[in-house]
Order: C-alpha cells, then structure tokens, then sequence
C-alpha cells in the first residue's frame, strides 16, 4: 500500500515563509542602500566624458584657432565636418540631444588670453542644475558648482562683446 504525502500544515507553511520573507527584505535593503551610490557614480561618469570632450575641444582649438572660421559657421560644427573631433565629443551623453549644447565664449581681439580665460563651458542643465565644466584656455577643465558657476556665467556674459 502506497502511502502518500502528508499536505503541508500550517505550521510548515508558516515556517517556509519566513526565509522568504527575510531574503526579500534583505535584497530591498540593499537595493535601497546601492541605488543612490550606482546614480552617484553615473554622473559622476557623464561629467567624466563631458570633461573629456571639452579637453578634446581644447586640442582642437589650439591647433586651428577661431580665427579660421568662415562666417556664419559654428565652431563645433567646423571642428566635426574638418575631422578633428567627433559628433558625438560634442553631445552631452545623457541629454538625448543631436546636436552640441555646449557654449563658446567669444573675446574681441583685443582681450588677453591667459589661464583663467574660460574658452567653453556646459549649461548646468546637463548635471542637474548642480554646476558644470568649464574649459580654460591652458587646457584644463573644471567641474564648478552652484553658485560660483552663475557668478562666472554672469562675468562671462558681461564681458561678451
């Protein structure tokens, strides 16, 4: 005579719920405590590559200065059409743009280049209004935040000529 299995009682039934219900919320915690680190160090990366890319600008721009523009002809589209960066050191990589939103300063001829002089920057728009990176003429790029950035906005828009 076959006998068969006993169904689970209620007490075996509690007793497999709760392991269950420890590992669930164990992985809830941890996904709670690493999500803000792994978001952190995703924009953390993007203002890495916008960094580079304006780094890239730099180069660029110091070998073929602005000068040589044709009239009428933005300055990362030249820089893209004659081969000296690509389309995409030019795009935010998180902002789901086709096109550059990054900004050129414009000096008058007259105006002194030196280290403080910034040559491009990035709307704060691209690092959640936190700040962003600024490209000076001796090459180095800076992430500067709020509100140092808008003071150094406003300078540099007072100063357009």
């Amino acid at each position: 005579m076959d006998e068969q299995p006993k169904p689970p009682t209620r007490t075996m039934a509690k007793r497999l719920r709760w392991p269950a219900l420890i590992v669930a919320l164990l992985v809830a915690l941890v996904v709670f405590l690493v999500r803000p680190a792994v978001l952190e160090w995703r924009d953390l990366s993007n203002r890495v590559v916008c960094a580079n890319n304006l780094a890239s600008f730099s180069a660029a721009w110091k070998l073929y200065t602005l000068e040589s523009l044709p009239p009428g002809v933005s300055w990362t589209e030249w820089l893209v059409e004659n081969g000296h960066i690509t389309r995409k050191q030019t795009i935010y990589p998180s902002s789901g743009l086709n096109e550059s939103n990054y900004i050129l300063v414009t000096y008058p001829p007259e105006h002194s280049v030196d280290n403080t002089t910034v040559i491009a920057y990035e709307p704060k728009s691209n690092h959640g209004g936190e700040g962003g990176n600024f490209l000076f003429a001796d090459g180095h790029v800076s992430f500067i935040r709020v509100p140092a950035y808008d003071e150094l906005v406003r300078s540099l828009e007072q100063s357009a000529p």
